[in-house]
């Protein structure tokens, strides 16, 4: 969402974070694209206890975009067990 500012520390991680979630708490339901990074599924974990629709998308050859199945996800290294469970139990 602030990927920009996240990704070149001009703000503090946390603000992003708070501001990511109050997104996430405002939104009807929650969009994932590409592969899912520990921050991300930490906004996974709160969109799903507050109940919202969430949507996976992957990224083919830097343009096409298409919704995928929970199944199709793929997760940063480390976080596959963690992220499948949580994925998967929507």
């Amino acid at each position: 969402m602030l990927f920009d500012y996240f990704m070149g520390d001009m703000v503090e991680r946390e603000v992003v974070r708070n501001a990511n979630n109050n997104i996430v708490a405002k939104c009807d339901e929650v969009w994932v694209f590409g592969q899912i990074a520990d921050g991300v599924l930490a906004e996974i974990k709160l969109a799903k206890s507050l109940n919202k629709k969430i949507r996976y998308f992957a990224i083919r050859n830097s343009k096409i975009i298409e919704e995928i199945s929970q199944e199709e996800v793929v997760f940063e290294e480390g976080l596959e067990l963690e992220g499948r469970n949580l994925v998967q139990n929507e």
